[in-house]
């Protein structure tokens, strides 16, 4: 069983490190960046919960998700706080796990020629396709 902070909505964009490191790449000498900030993030939008269930197919198999409500979390992470010196959970971890970040990479596509994947390919291509299969 696996205990989830939250109902698991949340939208996250994770990135693929090669695709960051191309982006970071693609910035010096374009003047196209110059002044601009860019969201470097990755091709596909999912939810937390999405994601880790994706993760558990690449590493231990799928499990049952136990959603802990949020306030319970926030309780359990100040008591913790209290009583340890490097709690397992914090309330900025808390924070991660609930609230969006689906960012646009738009504007890099654009001025720098981004294209990155999807989290898909990218699990595909950090822990190899056989492995998720096997699942």
């Amino acid at each position: 069983v696996v205990p989830f902070v939250g109902s698991g909505h949340a939208l996250k964009n994770p990135v693929h490190v090669d695709d960051l490191v191309a982006g970071l790449l693609s910035i010096p000498h374009n003047e196209r960046a110059l002044g601009k900030t860019y969201d470097l993030c990755g091709g596909e939008v999912i939810s937390i919960g999405e994601l880790a269930r994706l993760m558990l197919q690449y590493e231990g198999g799928p499990r049952p998700f136990i959603n802990v409500p949020v306030p319970v979390c926030r309780g359990l992470a100040w008591i913790l706080d209290k009583v340890m010196r490097q709690p397992p959970m914090s309330q900025s971890a808390i924070a991660g796990l609930t609230q969006d970040a689906d960012l646009d990479a738009s504007r890099a596509m654009a001025d720098l020629g981004y294209a990155p994947v999807g989290v898909r390919e990218g699990f595909a291509r950090c822990f190899g396709k056989k492995s998720a299969e096997k699942r």
